[in-house]
């Protein structure tokens, strides 16, 4: 048995977990500050980082308590070095450092977005490579050929906001609170989509790039100008197009790559009417959709110590030189043709 620490800090969330044998979670504990920017209408990253400090310890000893577990019994530790704020990363990069050099264990630095498609084998151990990955997140909307460990090539990615980011903004312009996701998702159980259906940008499109920007305007727009639209009826049609273009742009990557497995994963990936849509459209074509729990799929440090495992019985340890970086870059997949518009 080889069990792990966690520790992610990429963003707003203190995140800390033990995992064994990079499968079996023992404790999954996340602490959001969305409270504490609240009033700011976005995180403050200075802000994010000192609640960071505060959080951080409390958590880990949280978790040995939960757990019966001691830190001398974990056998590496693994923390997200990159993509995030950098104030952020690095006082979970720090902590992670003096961790490892005080129990006197391996160190291993953990890509978070890959961490996230990582979720997919924790969700269904069977999971073989290759698959697709469909990441949908408050920053990031990609889809990855992921051909095997460490090896995740790009095949379309947004050209202007995320998922999360054009649900967040049209959440604040229908009077929703920070994240707007869960929220939006209530209201829409109650609407109709077919009241005020709103463009599903790219979907035709030869690429499989995406855009948000313009429907995120549409419903603006769409509210200022019909004051008698229920709100219901907006995120209902807000989810629907969003869900639309999502399974829409996979299945096309699908059928060009030959992949018949897609991980869902990301914040984003919680949304029930994006899962339901996968159900209904994607898995009757024979598509096989992996769909992490919702506890994987928000930031959390399962993924983390999970991915770490990999990394740390292939021996690919960090060292204490661990640096952090706030973007990421990914090799182009031989079926992306994102300029083909």
């Amino acid at each position: 048995m080889t069990l792990g620490l966690g520790i992610d800090t990429s963003f707003d969330d203190t995140a800390v977990s033990l995992v064994e044998d990079g499968r079996h979670i023992l404790c999954n504990l996340t602490v959001s500050q969305f409270a504490e920017h609240a009033e700011f209408g976005g995180v403050i990253p200075e802000r994010a980082s000192r609640l960071h400090v505060q959080m951080i310890f409390p958590l880990v000893e949280r978790a040995l308590a939960e757990t019966g577990k001691d830190l001398s019994a974990i056998d590496y530790v693994a923390v997200t070095n990159e993509p995030g704020l950098v104030g952020s990363l690095l006082v979970g990069v720090t902590v992670g450092k003096a961790l490892a050099m005080a129990l006197g264990k391996p160190l291993v630095g953990v890509n978070h977005l890959e961490a996230h498609v990582h979720s997919g084998f924790m969700a269904e151990p069977e999971l073989r490579y290759p698959f697709l990955s469909l990441l949908i997140s408050g920053a990031n909307t990609l889809i990855l050929e992921s051909r095997a460990h460490g090896d995740h090539r790009q095949i379309g990615a947004t050209r202007d906001d995320a998922v999360g980011e054009c649900i967040d903004k049209c959440g604040r312009h229908l009077g929703l609170g920070l994240p707007a996701g869960p929220a939006l998702q209530k209201l829409a159980f109650e609407g109709d989509p077919k009241v005020r259906p709103f463009p599903r940008p790219f979907i035709d499109a030869a690429h499989f790039d995406f855009s948000f920007s313009g429907l995120k305007t549409a419903v603006l727009y769409a509210l200022r100008d019909d004051p008698s639209l229920r709100r219901e009826d907006v995120a209902a049609s807000l989810l629907d197009a969003i869900a639309d273009v999502l399974v829409t742009k996979t299945m096309k990557a699908a059928a060009r790559t030959g992949l018949n497995t897609i991980v869902l994963c990301g914040g984003a990936a919680a949304s029930a009417q994006v899962r339901a849509a996968f159900a209904e459209r994607a898995e009757p074509q024979g598509l096989r959709v992996i769909y992490p729990g919702l506890a994987l799929c928000t930031d959390n440090a399962a993924m983390v110590a999970g991915l770490g495992f990999e990394h740390h019985r292939r021996r690919e340890h960090a060292g204490f030189a661990l640096e952090v970086r706030s973007t990421v870059s990914w090799k182009s997949s031989d079926f992306a043709d994102s300029q083909n518009a």
